[in-house]
């Protein structure tokens, strides 16, 4: 069973080709963790995402969502029978949107925001059943974004560029194991972290070209990952987490907007749930194979433009192989069926629909 509590990792880990619009990228997974014994971890993954969608005179988007490269790993070391640690690297959050000018509404609008979060943890067995973690948390944060078309009237033409800063938050968590039943039952809580990025604003002619410079707080969501497992059957695992990200109330609240026309760049008004169940199975001693079904609900809202998106269901399968020596390579690939979305600018709207998104990746763990 020790093997496949392994493999099935590699499902878990695997690209999570995110919602087109949405700022989640990684989930930021602990589950290193809980590898058995001292190892090193890679991860790659590509998410292609296809967002189209027709605005209010009928014009048609193209695919305003961008590809995009996600990377990350960590390394995690027992120090002894009670105390181990790890430090992980992912990047949580981003986004990559573009309007084709064809589209009348939004034609030209983009955003470009990206991050890369650096994770230190330590965990204490209390005894063999229970545990308990937590660290902090270091994260650079940045990006621009510009809004164009007829949506946005006289400040179409206005863009935003956020230089990256730098934020700190922290991790906590308890864990609950059976390891001859292969049960884990790990809560963790990850809170906000908060930026403020130096920013320039840059004004359309038609409402006066003006050049602002200051600073632009955002805040990071706090955020609970529930992540289960327990043995089913011989050599079968069920597998399964829970995700609650907090972005109720989340704004990027450049000075320039809101002190000259009391408006916001960006926002959202609802948290987002993140639902996961598969099943692992090792099948020899080298292979293991995992599938997953993912499920986001829909917020059932009206939104903006750099959500045109809303919820999401997934399916995806993993395979793992262990050499002798214990490394352990992975690649995964998910299918996401993305939910429609309409979206609403001041002067305009449009309507996405029929949209999906694939992504695949690879992992390897080696024991040091």
């Amino acid at each position: 069973m020790k093997r496949l509590l392994l493999a099935s990792t590699c499902l878990l880990a695997a690209p999570m080709a995110a919602q087109a619009g949405g700022l989640e990228k990684s989930g930021q997974p602990v589950t290193l963790l809980f590898e058995k014994g001292d190892v090193v971890n890679l991860e790659l993954a590509y998410g292609i995402p296809t967002v189209t969608g027709v605005d209010s005179s009928g014009n048609d988007s193209n695919d305003a969502a961008e590809d995009f490269l996600r990377y990350g790993g960590g390394i995690k070391k027992d120090f002894n029978e009670k105390w181990s640690g790890a430090f992980i690297i992912d990047e949580p959050y981003g986004a990559g949107l573009s309007y084709a000018p064809s589209n009348f509404a939004f034609g030209g609008t983009y955003a470009d925001f990206h991050s890369v979060e650096a994770t230190a943890l330590a965990r204490y067995k209390f005894n063999k059943n229970f545990s308990a973690y937590g660290g902090l948390r270091v994260a650079r944060f940045g990006g621009d974004a510009a809004t164009e078309g007829a949506a946005y009237g006289p400040l179409s033409g206005y863009s935003f560029q956020g230089d990256d800063d730098w934020g700190f938050g922290y991790v906590v968590g308890v864990a609950y194991e059976v390891p001859e039943k292969a049960l884990r039952i790990a809560l963790t809580y990850g809170s906000a972290i908060d930026f403020r990025l130096d920013s320039t604003e840059d004004f359309p002619a038609a409402v006066g070209g003006q050049h602002v410079e200051g600073t632009t707080p955002i805040s990071m969501p706090q955020s609970i990952n529930l992540d289960f497992q327990t043995g089913i059957a011989p050599k079968t695992l069920l597998i399964g987490s829970m995700r609650w990200t907090n972005y109720e109330g989340w704004e990027v609240r450049a000075p320039g907007l809101a002190e000259n026309f009391d408006a916001i760049l960006a926002s959202k008004d609802y948290n987002i749930w993140t639902y996961k169940l598969g099943v692992a199975r090792q099948f020899t001693p080298h292979w293991a194979g995992a599938v997953q079904a993912l499920y986001e609900p829909s917020i059932d809202k009206t939104l903006g433009p750099l959500n045109p998106t809303d919820g999401a269901f997934g399916v995806g399968v993993g395979g793992t192989y262990t050499t002798d020596k214990g490394m352990k390579i992975g690649a995964a690939a998910e299918y996401r069926w993305l939910g429609d979305s309409d979206i609403q600018g001041p002067f305009a709207s449009a309507s996405f629909t029929d949209n999906y998104s694939l992504g695949v990746g690879f992992t390897v763990t080696a024991p040091f």
